[in-house]
């Protein structure tokens, strides 16, 4: 038995799982969503490769389809670059044009300069408009010492700066600048702060010196006090509870014709016969 209003809804439920999958299909297999990212700032063109330096190869490159995304810059080169260029010897450019309108996939050939030969090795690649970014289809290089160029930006020298660390920005480092004046600031504070601490340093070791010498002033004075007493006949008797005064003792012995006798009451000077 046929239900004919229900024929519509039944073949687009059949039909559901397979335009999705179409979808999906679609969707996975473009390029600009699904590619392989190379983040390698050394494969600039005006990166060279210096002496000792390993250098970068493509030889075990997967074909499929890369994008080049560093801070050097993620076009390939389309005209032909020095040897020893993008950190390998035999560097790889494109022989073709970019395509301008977003979506828009151009074939193009990828050449090795090797010797003297400036497209030694070529092999077929494609390149798409991603809007953005561009997205290249490429396959390995016929052996090491080749490797895919992209970008022109290097690294600012050791002296320069830029706010991506790349050229062209690069400015040269100005000592004056806020982090430095800062840190002179705190400096100068540091050292203007030490200035204080060492005066007071000196400070209380001169008061340490002056009052330890005190001490032995004092010291010193208070021996010399008993030992003129001792010398000159002062001195107490403990045992008995009473004083000695052996000085005056001493002057009536000796000098006995000596006498002071007072003029006047209203007057301090004294004869002596």
């Amino acid at each position: 038995m046929e239900f004919p209003g229900l024929v519509a809804p039944y073949c687009l439920l059949r039909l559901g799982p397979i335009l999705l999958g179409f979808v999906v299909r679609c969707i996975g297999t473009d390029p600009c969503l699904s590619h392989t990212t190379v983040d390698e700032p050394r494969r600039s063109v005006n990166y060279p490769l210096s002496p000792g330096e390993t250098e970068l190869c493509d030889s075990d490159l997967r074909r499929g389809w890369y994008k080049f995304d560093s801070l050097a810059g993620g076009q390939m080169p389309t005209s032909c670059i020095p040897r020893y260029s993008c950190c390998t010897p035999g560097p790889v450019w494109m022989n073709g044009t970019h395509p301008d309108e977003p979506g828009v996939v151009a074939d193009a050939t990828a050449c090795a300069h090797v010797g003297r030969n400036c497209c030694q090795f070529p092999s077929a690649m494609r390149v798409k408009n991603c809007g953005d970014f561009f997205v290249y289809y490429l396959t390995r290089t016929p052996g090491c010492g080749m490797a895919y160029c992209a970008g022109t930006e290097v690294r600012c020298p050791a002296d320069q700066w830029s706010p991506t660390g790349f050229t062209p920005d690069c400015q040269p480092i100005q000592e004056t600048s806020e982090e430095s004046q800062e840190t002179q600031t705190t400096y100068t504070t540091a050292k203007e702060s030490t200035v204080p601490f060492t005066t007071v340093v000196v400070a209380a070791g001169l008061s340490s010196g002056f009052l330890v010498s005190l001490i032995v002033f004092i010291v010193a004075a208070v021996v010399y006090k008993q030992r003129g007493d001792m010398i000159y006949g002062h001195e107490v008797d403990t045992s008995r509870g009473r004083e000695i005064d052996r000085h005056r003792s001493r002057e009536r012995v000796q000098f006995p014709h000596l006498q002071q006798n007072r003029l006047s009451a209203a007057s301090n000077d004294y004869v002596y016969t």
